[in-house]
């Protein structure tokens, strides 16, 4: 067996951009013309290939049986096809294609290409929405679709590739030198950006005049409840003695008051966003801890990002005491170079909530299961620039295209 070219034909280095998804361990992908020649190439390994390069044509499948390792099943699976469909097995034949395969060529050239220019893009990369989440990084599918945005993928090569889900919309945003200063400033006073941007988004969304991103969670909320109108949902979240779980139920039949629809969910989701706890019926990570808030609010008003009312409730210590809201007690000081920044972060992650949102609940209404959610990770993100700082949102659009 004769393996062609090297595992550098992969993303490895494209920082967040790259997926961590791969085929399962015992599963095998070749090419039916290059096994019965006695070729196997890393490129049938690649699960963003669903074609072989060198004869265009699609990609089979086969699972080893369980062996004392992985390796040992990989590599009997591997002999078994062999021996069944190469004639002249274990010999190779000598009229395989190699160096003159202009699409494998091309393949491994654009790989390098979008691996550098995610490299780039990552380069100065100080935060991304989600990065403390569980769940593992981005799917294939927002992988690819990333990246190929980043570096054109040649018509080449591009029936070649699996299908991704919808195209992505890139848009940056500069912000100037003092940003980065400031931010610089903070990081000396051990704050890190989540942990302001969290705490901005606590104390403003309670601000007697509701900042833009309030406004917009208001008005998808709004959107959402006109759309679901009267609840024809089939499946709801329903309690289960140690979670929650999903049930198929009868479109319109009441399935208990703890129970909720997709569209309470995304309605839920969205109320977290604005800050609103007493319609919030599921707990979700947030920083509501009182105990940290009272650290983290400390630490806003010795870095003169904040002020404390007039009656907060404060310790002889200069802490706010537990049974105090920082909301109610802490006030922005909107001077702060990190406002115009702060500000747009949260409006930009409510916009890539609600389309995520209604990607998902678009999906269930065509059939899908709620559970089968592939969620985009990391579609804002916080760079430092040669010039300032530089915040990135990526925007999906629905819609399955082939993965050019």
């Amino acid at each position: 067996m004769e393996e062609i070219f090297s595992r550098s034909v992969d993303f490895l280095g494209s920082g967040r951009y790259a997926s961590e998804q791969k085929r399962r361990l015992r599963e095998i992908c070749y090419c039916k013309v290059c096994i019965q020649d006695g070729y196997h190439s890393y490129f049938h390994e690649m699960p963003w290939l669903s074609m072989c390069p060198f004869h265009n044509v699609k990609l089979e499948k086969v699972f080893g049986e369980h062996k004392p390792s992985i390796a040992e099943s990989r590599i009997a699976a591997l002999e078994l096809l062999l021996s069944e469909s190469c004639m002249s097995w274990p010999h190779c034949q000598d009229h395989f294609p190699l160096v003159e395969s202009d699409v494998a060529i091309s393949i491994a050239a654009w790989v390098a290409r979008a691996r550098a220019a995610a490299a780039s893009m990552s380069l100065g990369e100080v935060w991304c929405l989600g990065e403390d989440d569980s769940g593992g990084g981005v799917s294939l599918s927002q992988s690819l679709g990333q990246l190929r945005v980043l570096e054109v993928m040649p018509d080449l090569i591009e029936p070649l590739f699996i299908k991704q889900r919808g195209k992505w919309d890139l848009e940056v945003l500069e912000f100037p030198m003092y940003v980065k200063l400031e931010l610089s400033r903070l990081k000396r006073l051990n704050i890190k950006f989540g942990d302001l941007y969290e705490f901005y988004k606590e104390v403003t969304s309670h601000a007697p005049k509701k900042p833009v991103f309030v406004e917009r969670a208001n008005h998808f909320v709004d959107v959402l409840r006109a759309r679901h109108g009267s609840c024809t949902c089939r499946w709801a979240l329903v309690p289960d003695p140690w979670e929650y779980k999903w049930a198929e139920v009868d479109p319109g039949s009441h399935f208990g008051w703890r129970s909720l629809c997709p569209f309470q969910i995304a309605i839920e989701e969205l109320n977290v966003m604005r800050k609103m706890p007493e319609e919030s019926t599921i707990t979700r990570k947030k920083i509501e801890n009182r105990i940290l808030l009272s650290l983290v609010s400390r630490q806003m008003l010795d870095a003169n990002l904040i002020s404390y009312t007039k009656d907060a409730k404060v310790s002889a210590g200069g802490y706010l005491t537990i049974d105090e809201s920082v909301a109610r007690a802490c006030i922005w000081r909107p001077q702060s170079p990190l406002t115009d920044l702060l500000n747009t972060a949260a409006e930009w992650e409510v916009d890539v909530t609600f389309d995520a949102l209604k990607a998902w609940l678009d999906d269930i209404e065509h059939g899908a299961q709620p559970f089968n959610q592939d969620r985009p990770k990391y579609s804002l993100r916080l760079r430092e620039t040669s010039s300032g700082m530089s915040l990135v949102k990526w925007t999906a659009s629905p819609g399955d295209q082939q993965a050019s």
